[in-house]
C-alpha cells in the first residue's frame, strides 16, 4: 500500500498540444492530363489529372510527417515548464487531432475561389490505420465544421516512440477531387490541398 502510494507519487498528469499540418501538392491547369510528384522537405505527393468531359479528377496520394520528433520536444518541454525529464519516463496516453480546416490553397497560402466542387474523396492514415474518412457532393466547402479525432492505441504507440527518440509521427493519405474545368487556371498552377488542426497529447510523466 505504501509502496503504491510513493510509485503514485511520482508521475504527475501532463496536457499539451501542437498544431498539426497535412499538405498534398498538385499542379492544375485546363488541359488536365498528366501526373507529378511534390516535395517539400520530405512531405511527398503524387498527383494525377484526368479528364473527364467538363470536370477534372485529380487523385492525390501523400506521405508525410503530423508531428516532429522536434515538434513534440518542444511542447513537451513547455507543458513541464523547462523541468528536466528524461524522455523514456515519458508516456503518452490519449490523443487526439481536431481539424479545424481543408481547403484549396495556392502557393503562397491562401484560400483558392472554387465554384461548388462536384465531388470529394479523402482518407487519412497514422500507424496503418485511418484516422480521418470523408466522401461528399456538390460541396461548397471541403470541412463544413471542425471534427475530432481520437487517435488509436497503435497511433498512440507511434507517438511514444516519437517521444522517446525513434521517430516521428508520419501518416499517408490519399484524395480525389472532381473541379470542372473552367475553374482552373489556363496554365499549370502549383495548388494545395491543405489539412490543419490541433493535437492534444495527455500524459504521465514519471519523476
Amino acid at each position: 500500500m505504501i509502496l503504491g502510494i510513493l510509485l503514485a507519487a511520482c508521475t504527475i498528469p501532463v496536457s499539451t498540444s501542437l498544431r498539426s499540418e497535412v499538405g498534398m501538392g498538385m499542379d492544375l491547369d485546363q488541359s488536365c492530363e498528366g501526373t507529378g510528384t511534390r516535395d517539400d522537405d520530405g512531405n511527398v505527393s503524387t498527383f494525377t489529372l484526368t479528364l473527364e468531359g467538363d470536370v477534372c479528377r485529380v487523385d492525390v496520394t501523400w506521405t508525410g510527417t503530423l508531428a516532429s520528433q522536434e515538434d513534440l520536444d518542444a511542447e513537451l518541454d513547455r507543458a513541464l515548464d523547462g523541468r528536466p525529464v528524461d524522455r523514456e519516463n515519458i508516456t503518452v496516453t490519449a490523443a487526439t487531432l481536431t481539424l479545424d480546416r481543408i481547403a484549396v490553397v495556392d502557393d503562397a497560402g491562401a484560400p483558392v475561389s472554387l465554384p461548388t466542387i462536384p465531388e470529394w474523396a479523402m482518407d487519412l492514415e497514422v500507424g496503418g490505420d485511418t484516422l480521418y474518412s470523408a466522401t461528399g457532393v456538390d460541396l461548397q466547402v471541403l470541412l463544413p465544421a471542425p471534427v475530432t479525432l481520437p487517435l488509436g492505441t497503435g497511433q498512440i504507440a507511434v507517438i511514444n516512440a516519437a517521444v522517446q527518440g525513434t521517430g516521428s509521427l508520419d501518416g499517408t493519405g490519399a484524395a480525389m477531387l472532381r473541379l470542372p474545368v473552367s475553374s482552373l487556371p489556363a496554365t499549370s498552377t502549383p495548388m494545395t490541398i491543405e489539412l490543419e488542426g490541433d493535437m492534444a497529447l495527455d500524459a504521465e510523466v514519471g519523476l
